[in-house]
């Protein structure tokens, strides 16, 4: 069994394996289009918007 000083250790070691998780995710950009191409919207994978473009139809 392990001891309390051991499953802290392991708790912070799985934090810190999170932040950086999170971190590149957050810095990660995703670009999403409608059916026909005339929205297209970019934004990050902490759900900030980047851009977003309307096209109009031919």
């Amino acid at each position: 069994m392990m001891n309390m000083q051991s499953m802290m250790k392991q708790a912070q070691k799985l934090q810190k394996q999170m932040e950086k998780g999170q971190a590149e995710l957050a810095a990660t950009e995703f670009i999403g289009k409608s059916a026909q191409g005339l929205v297209v919207a970019t934004l990050t994978g902490d759900k900030k918007s980047l851009k977003l473009t309307f096209k109009k139809p031919l």
